[in-house]
């Protein structure tokens, strides 16, 4: 049975990159960003109706977006803070071949690996969402070594299959 065990700290710029990492993504660009778009023209419509000049409500609008994505920016703010005071930072992960387990100094909680909907790797983190909404971060620089990491990828790979987005490493070249 294969088991690994990974304790993961995670500080304010854990968080702040992972997130600002996705506000620059392509796909929170084209989907949130296009959609207040169309938000806020309709709210300069419905506000100002067709008394408003072409130009003058092209501003509203922008002023409209501009302020839904200043409020998201500051929810997204205090979120993060307030998981980082909830987990503390700190997290030991277990992951194993029938589940993952996480604890924390406040709770212990045993995930499938089924609840688990895919696992993507950046250049810094492993991120791992989850089928209710919820991401976990592991951070690559707590494994000890290279071979942990290959093995945490292996894992990763034979229990989530296609739904594994890795960077191929040297090792899985030389196989093939």
């Amino acid at each position: 049975m294969r088991e690994i065990e990974l304790d993961v700290s995670l500080g304010r710029r854990d968080f702040w990159r992972h997130y600002l990492g996705y506000y620059f993504s392509f796909d929170f660009i084209f989907h949130f960003y296009l959609s207040f778009t169309i938000f806020g023209f309709c709210v300069a419509f419905l506000l100002f109706g067709k008394d408003l000049e072409f130009q003058h409500f092209v501003q509203v609008s922008i002023i409209a977006v501009l302020f839904v994505c200043l409020f998201n920016f500051v929810m997204s703010y205090f979120s993060v803070e307030n998981a980082k005071k909830l987990g503390s930072g700190n997290c030991k992960y277990i992951f194993s071949d029938e589940k993952v387990e996480m604890i924390t100094k406040f709770f212990k909680s045993q995930i499938d690996w089924s609840h688990i909907s895919s696992v993507k790797e950046t250049a810094n983190y492993f991120v791992l969402p989850m089928k209710d909404g919820q991401k976990h971060l592991i951070p690559k620089r707590i494994f000890q070594d290279y071979e942990q990491t290959i093995s945490f990828k292996n894992l990763l790979r034979t229990k989530l299959g296609e739904k594994a987005a890795l960077k191929k490493s040297k090792e899985n070249l030389k196989l093939k």
